[in-house]
């Protein structure tokens, strides 16, 4: 099923109004990582077990690779459950299944108990 992603695309940040709020599906980590695993993306290297979240094709979603900087998303939208996003990467580009994966890392503090 999917969520209601709010996504803030730079210079806008929360509380501010969401640049969009496309449909999304948030997943847990890969369970075919381990934790002791990395995967070096130029300079920057992170831990293989971020969540990810897909998006639509061409969703106006961005990583720190991005000139302007990272978009940050809430998902589901009005949770209060805030990720920066790390990568962005399409995937079957040029296949009828053409969709947007974001690996998201946690943002700031959530609410207790977790929504």
């Amino acid at each position: 099923m999917p969520l209601v992603v709010a996504i803030w695309n730079p210079p806008t940040v929360p509380p501010a109004a969401p640049s969009l709020t496309p449909p999304g599906q948030l997943r847990g980590p890969s369970i075919h990582v381990s934790g002791e695993q990395f995967v070096g993306v130029g300079l920057f290297s992170f831990e293989a077990g971020l969540p990810t979240l897909l998006v639509n094709a061409l969703t106006d979603i961005r990583d720190q690779f991005t000139a302007g900087g990272a978009s940050i998303v809430e998902v589901p939208q009005g949770s209060g459950r805030f990720y920066d996003v790390v990568m962005v990467e399409d995937v079957a580009k040029g296949f009828l299944n053409e969709h947007r994966m974001a690996l998201i890392s946690k943002r700031g503090i959530w609410p207790a108990p977790i929504p």
